[in-house]
């Protein structure tokens, strides 16, 4: 029987959000003429736990599922990448939220849509875990713009899990993820400036500052611009640029209490981009311990390398992860 998280003395990540099916047909087939997809767990909320997991951290994954097998490979798909799922919540009549993407294949655009309207994660309230239980002694408490999105009690209940996340001493992250499908700028823009004082460590991109908040100028501005309104202690501002559909480069500056830093450019081929941005955020974390330039680097590293992989969790290794920040790149086959 797997361990409940009350029973554990600490957790090294406890991530709040919506687990998604994701089907994708095979690549330069478009979704409406596909007739083989291939199902797959998705999420960003569970792909930062999963990441993380699979990099050697104790992490667990709060949520609603509905009971049934669709709830079932949820967990499944949980106990594979070593994520503690027992504290989810499992409701008879629920749904589950699916999205279906294609690969891009330049100079067509991908498609993406989304079928998350009533799941059973969208319904999840302020009420439904004990979380001072839960986040005592847990090092990072995580979760992203999407969640709250969700529904009205979704963004309670995010208001409350960093809240007693905070209490409980934990080091609150946050990645504003805006997703215009679930909200207009200005709602978005007074739901995370709510959420955003109790956030420690922040990652966002241009496209959302300038969007959503409204902030413009040098890069260095716009994280001042954060620092100022919110007091984050970290904030990061990633970018992918892309080359076609199939090469891409990843880099990202931070303000760090005050400190200026910029990543190395990450070269990347692309096999699956989506979740891509969670491999990043995973990689931030893992690599903090070292400082925070090391942990932008980090981040980037695995972004790099979850383009390569099918899939938006990746199966990267730490050994793997180490020797690519170290240069130690061989496509020859090891015998």
């Amino acid at each position: 029987m797997t361990k409940s998280i009350r029973e554990k003395k600490s957790y090294d990540l406890v991530s709040i959000g919506e687990p998604l099916l994701r089907f994708t047909p095979p690549k330069g087939i478009p979704l409406e003429a596909s007739s083989n997809i291939y199902l797959t767990i998705a999420g960003s909320q569970f792909n930062v736990a999963a990441n993380l997991s699979i990099l050697g951290w104790d992490t667990a994954f709060l949520t609603k599922i509905p009971s049934g097998p669709l709830g079932e490979f949820v967990l499944n798909s949980g106990k594979t990448f070593g994520v503690e799922m027992s504290e989810i919540k499992v409701v008879e009549g629920g749904k589950m939220g699916i999205t279906f993407v294609e690969h891009p294949v330049n100079p067509r655009q991908p498609q993406i849509v989304y079928d998350r309207s009533g799941s059973a994660a969208s319904t999840i309230t302020l009420n439904d875990f004990d979380w001072g239980s839960i986040l005592k002694d847990v090092r990072y408490a995580y979760s992203d713009g999407i969640f709250p999105g969700l529904s009205s009690s979704c963004l309670e209940a995010s208001e409350i899990f960093f809240k007693n996340a905070k209490t409980c001493e934990c080091t609150n992250v946050f990645d504003i993820n805006y997703r215009e499908h679930l909200w207009a700028p200005k709602k978005a823009r007074h739901a995370f400036s709510n959420l955003l004082k109790q956030i420690d460590i922040l990652i966002t991109n241009r496209n959302v500052s300038e969007t959503v908040f409204g902030y413009n100028g040098e890069d260095i501005d716009i994280l001042k611009h954060y620092a100022d309104e919110f007091g984050c202690r970290l904030i990061c501002m990633t970018y992918r640029e892309m080359n076609g559909s199939s090469f891409g480069k990843w880099r990202a500056t931070a303000l760090s209490d005050g400190d200026f830093l910029e990543s190395n450019l990450h070269k990347f081929e692309v096999v699956d981009r989506y979740g891509t941005g969670d491999a990043w955020t995973a990689g931030l974390l893992f690599g903090l311990k070292s400082g925070p330039l090391n942990a932008i680097n980090t981040g980037g590293a695995l972004s790099a390398m979850a383009h390569t992989i099918k899939g938006d969790v990746t199966q990267i290794k730490p050994t793997q992860l180490e020797e690519f920040l170290k240069g130690k790149t061989d496509f020859g086959p090891r015998r």
